[in-house]
């Protein structure tokens, strides 16, 4: 990944945003940790009415900015999603298609208050109680019912290909071949045994990817916005209810942390679900039933222990 040149980029992201607001002007420029697809900058809007704190995202310079290297790609999701009540996102603010790769395109949403805390997973002197916890499990659990409610046409992305269980699967098994194997230890075995009970694909839904509670923001228990959208695709709207789930199982991990009462979540999600169904437009529903999905998906390829670390947190 080529270095980039912080006050270019703050020139760029400045003119684009004075071609939404004439005096706008971006103040400051400090690099975000996290995620390794794309390059996270917190700024300051000046003009829009009153000083607005913002995060701007920029694919890495020096390489074509395709997959989840699109950041652009990100923006598409984050305004379908934008006007959905109960799934709050950040508000994109504006974009530039940049010149890639060697200027690489930007977009701007705005900074959400709260909290990221992945309860069997970080660590923290101060982590969120027992009940926080659980109520947050159950926020994120409410809010991709809401989500999944609606059909991907619906949120006007009808024209999305469809990834099938099948070839997720395929995904997994073309990563892991290209990393040491003692990463993912026996995942050949793995991969042929679960090629031979793949479950039926139910009707598309738009797919987070990485659908998590260290993925979204909480003030309290109160979810503020659902975030990192790198890897977002339609597919088996089980696969971010069972992502979900397995990392909120204790099982998967041996840890000390809080534990999530993820046997209260289905009643929570089948809730959210029929009251949607009343609600046009809704379009095809089918409510997925997550038990043997997440079996199948804890031994998955993809949900390997072993490429998990605990994380430290910051005291807030």
């Amino acid at each position: 990944m080529q270095p980039i040149d912080t006050d270019h980029l703050l020139d760029r992201a400045t003119a684009a945003a004075r071609r939404r607001t004439p005096d706008a002007e971006l103040r400051g420029l400090r690099r975000l940790e996290g995620g390794v697809s794309s390059l996270t900058f917190a700024s300051t809007l000046v003009g829009d009415r009153e000083d607005k704190p913002i995060v701007l995202k920029v694919a890495p310079a020096g390489l074509a900015p395709v997959r989840n290297r699109d950041v652009l790609r990100q923006v598409q999701a984050l305004r379908a999603v934008g006007r959905l009540p109960g799934f709050p996102v950040p508000d994109v603010l504006f974009s530039d298609n940049g010149n890639p790769p060697e200027e690489p395109p930007l977009f701007a949403m705005t900074l959400c208050p709260g909290e990221s805390y992945e309860p069997l997973l970080d660590v923290s002197d101060n982590p969120p109680d027992a009940s926080t916890v659980a109520e947050r499990a159950r926020a994120a659990t409410r809010a991709l019912a809401r989500l999944q409610a609606l059909t991907p046409h619906a949120l006007g992305l009808g024209g999305e290909p469809v990834a099938a269980v099948d070839d997720e699967l395929e995904r997994w098994r073309r990563l892991f071949e290209t990393v040491d194997p003692d990463i993912a230890p026996g995942q050949e075995k793995l991969h042929a045994r679960l090629v031979e009970r793949v479950p039926r694909s139910l009707a598309p839904r738009l797919l987070h990817g990485d659908y998590r509670l260290a993925n979204m923001l909480f003030e309290g228990p109160e979810l503020a916005a659902v975030i990192d959208w790198e890897i977002w695709s339609v597919g088996d709207p089980r696969s971010d209810l069972a992502w979900m789930l397995m990392h909120l199982e204790p099982a998967t991990f041996s840890t000390r942390n809080v534990r999530p009462p993820t046997g209260k979540l289905g009643p929570c999600y089948r809730a959210v679900m029929t009251s949607c169904r009343s609600m046009p437009p809704c379009g095809e529903q089918q409510e997925p039933t997550s038990g043997p999905w997440r079996r199948w998906g804890r031994t998955s390829p993809g949900s390997s222990g072993s490429a998990t670390t605990r994380r430290p947190r910051p005291s807030p």
